[in-house]
C-alpha cells in the first residue's frame, strides 16, 4: 500500500534500517519523504490503534524482536539555513538527514565552530 505522499509496507524486514544490521521485523513499516504525509498516513485503517516507533537512520536503536506496530521512517532530507545573524546561523536539518551529510553540507556552506 502506499500513496504519492508515503509507502506502507506489510510484514517489513528492519535490517537496512537500523545500523547494526540486526534482522528484526515490523508488522508495518511507513517511510515518509515528506513531513505533509502525517496527516494522511495517521488516518490509514490499518494503522488505528497500533503502537508507533518513529525511525531516523537507526542509528540509536537496537532491535531485540520483531515490533508489532508501525515503524514510522522519516526520510525527509532537507538542509537548508533558517536564519543567519552576525556570528550566529540557525540551520534546519530534517529528520531523514544523515549525519555525515550534514557535517558535509555545512562544511560546504562556510559554516564550522
Amino acid at each position: 500500500m502506499s500513496s504519492p505522499l508515503y509507502r506502507l509496507t506489510p510484514n517489513a524486514a528492519l535490517d537496512r534500517h537500523n545500523t547494526f544490521r540486526v534482522s528484526a521485523r515490523a508488522r508495518w513499516l511507513a517511510e515518509l519523504d515528506s513531513a505533509e504525509a502525517l496527516p494522511e498516513l495517521l488516518g490509514h485503517d490499518s494503522l488505528q490503534d497500533q503502537p508507533l516507533l518513529v525511525l531516523g537512520a537507526g542509528s540509536n536503536v537496537l532491535f531485540t524482536r520483531d515490533f508489532e506496530g508501525v515503524v514510522l521512517r522519516l526520510a525527509t532530507q532537507t538542509l537548508q539555513i533558517v536564519h543567519e545573524d552576525g556570528p550566529g546561523v540557525r540551520v534546519r536539518a530534517e529528520a531523514g538527514v544523515n549525519w555525515d551529510r550534514f557535517v558535509r553540507w555545512t562544511l560546504e556552506q562556510g559554516l564550522n565552530g
